[in-house]
C-alpha cells in the first residue's frame, strides 16, 4: 500500500503528476488534490520527521501555496511541431490553441515547453 510514498521519497526524477495519477488510481480517484495531499502527508509523516532529524528542521517544509487547476482544452493539435525557444526568439505572438501538461500549443503549429523556461521574466499580453 505504501509503494507510492516510497516512490515519492526515493525517485525524485519521476514526474510528480504521474505519481498523483497513480495515487488517485490506487486509493480514491474521486478525492480532490487537497484531500490526497492531506492523506499522503499523514502517511509519510514519520519519514519526514526522520528526515528532519537527520538533515535538520529546515530540510523539509510543506508547500502551502494555493493549488490552481487550469483546464485549457486543446482545440488543434499541431501537425508538424515547430518548437519555440525564448533564447533564440525572445519575442513572439500568437493565439493559444491549448495546453497539454507543460506544453503550450499556439497557432501555426508552434509549441513552447513552458517548464523549460522557468525562472525567465516574461510579459504576457492578451
Amino acid at each position: 500500500q505504501y509503494f507510492l510514498i516510497d516512490e515519492l521519497l526515493n525517485n525524485q526524477d519521476q514526474k510528480f503528476d504521474d505519481l498523483v495519477k497513480k495515487f488517485k488510481q490506487k486509493f480514491d480517484s474521486d478525492k480532490s488534490i487537497k484531500e490526497l495531499k492531506t492523506e499522503l502527508m499523514d502517511k509519510i509523516e514519520g519519514k519526514l520527521e526522520a528526515l528532519k532529524q537527520e538533515k535538520g528542521l529546515q530540510a523539509v517544509s510543506e508547500v502551502t501555496t494555493p493549488i490552481h487547476d487550469i483546464h485549457y482544452p486543446v482545440e488543434d493539435y499541431p501537425v508538424k511541431i515547430k518548437s519555440l525557444n525564448l533564447d533564440k526568439t525572445p519575442s513572439f505572438s500568437g493565439v493559444l490553441q491549448g495546453i497539454k501538461g507543460q506544453y503550450w500549443m499556439l497557432d501555426g503549429d508552434r509549441v513552447i515547453n513552458i517548464r523549460k523556461f522557468a525562472g525567465y521574466n516574461v510579459d504576457l499580453s492578451f
